[in-house]
């Protein structure tokens, strides 16, 4: 009874990518995203943030090749798929954390509703004043990413698409955006 060979070499395309051989790469890449977005999408429950996060194993992939070669697949095992997976779990476990930190913060930190107010008396009406004075006192971006979140009630997903720019970009602004308002709320004395 003969052994049988493996039917494709992730290290042999490894190394084929590193002497230069770029379509090497892309034999990899369609060898393993479709499992690895199934994965992800799995994990997440969110179809672009499975694809960000893949997107974001084969970046890595792709920086950490060289001494994936030099270590993981001297041992003899030349799937990179053990690899692969477990760098997309990583990933996904923190994607899943940051969104829970956002909403957690957004929680925190929530900006009244800046529709016409009830009328409330006096002192909430210098409260709501207070905040949509510090609102407008937010750098354009991050009243923007916030208006989006809060009034419109966009998730961050929706938000990056609207503005063009990266799903890290959204969290970072509107954790700025809403430790500016908490910031000037404590000193306000409101809070």
């Amino acid at each position: 009874m003969s052994e049988e060979t493996p039917l494709f070499d992730d290290g042999a395309d490894l190394r084929g990518f590193l002497a230069g051989d770029r379509e090497r790469f892309a034999v990899l890449l369609h060898r393993h995203q479709a499992a690895l977005l199934r994965y992800a999408h799995h994990r997440l429950r969110d179809a672009t943030a499975a694809e960000d996060v893949v997107q974001e194993t084969f970046l890595r992939l792709l920086r950490e090749a060289k001494a994936l070669i030099e270590n993981a697949l001297q041992s003899g095992n030349s799937s990179i798929a053990p690899w692969l997976f477990s760098v997309c779990r990583n990933l996904c476990a923190d994607t899943a954390r940051r969104e829970v930190r956002m909403q957690q913060r957004q929680m925190r930190v929530a900006v009244p509703d800046l529709a016409a107010p009830e009328p409330w008396g006096v002192e909430a009406e210098e409260e709501l004043g207070k905040v949509r004075e510090l609102l407008a006192a937010l750098p354009d971006h991050e009243r923007e990413v916030l208006t989006l979140k809060v009034q419109h009630g966009k998730s961050y997903r929706e938000i990056q698409v609207l503005l063009g720019v990266s799903l890290h970009d959204v969290f970072t602004t509107a954790h700025k955006a809403l430790a500016r308002i908490a910031a000037g709320i404590r000193a306000a004395g409101l809070a």
